[in-house]
């Protein structure tokens, strides 16, 4: 017969090793501004993008792991900019705005590709929303 050992009070008022180290940690997310979680996020996004299209263009394994782990870092910092805000429908609309500016950002700069003047009046509106959402 097993006995189940009832949580410590010690555990559940947080003077433990996690509790403490989890205090830490929310100082840090709720000191960094949840658009700049938003703009490091972004950033990996654009990383992973770029490793996208280079794998695109010559498919290997470790390509695709490369992918899958820069993605997956890009949104685990995608949700300190949720903690903080609070707001699904606006930080996500403020992420999708990033990240899309991120993806033609690199597609222009780094593979050459170009875009119409009706592309470019949509890069301008998502710049024109994203100072609109951050009020």
């Amino acid at each position: 017969m097993t006995t189940i050992t009832p949580i410590s009070t010690s555990v559940l008022h947080g003077s433990d090793a996690g509790a403490v180290w989890a205090a830490r940690f929310f100082s840090v997310v709720q000191a960094v501004p949840s658009f700049g979680w938003l703009l490091l996020s972004a950033l990996f996004f654009g990383c992973g993008e770029f490793l996208s299209k280079r794998w695109a263009l010559a498919p290997t394994f470790w390509g695709a792991a490369a992918v899958v782990a820069v993605d997956a870092i890009g949104v685990m910092l995608w949700l300190p900019a949720l903690f903080n805000r609070n707001q699904l429908s606006i930080v996500g609309v403020m992420w999708t705005l990033l990240g899309t500016v991120t993806t033609v950002s690199i597609g222009l700069l780094i593979f050459k590709e170009s875009l119409t003047w009706v592309q470019w009046i949509g890069i301008v509106c998502a710049f024109v929303a994203l100072a609109l959402l951050q009020r």
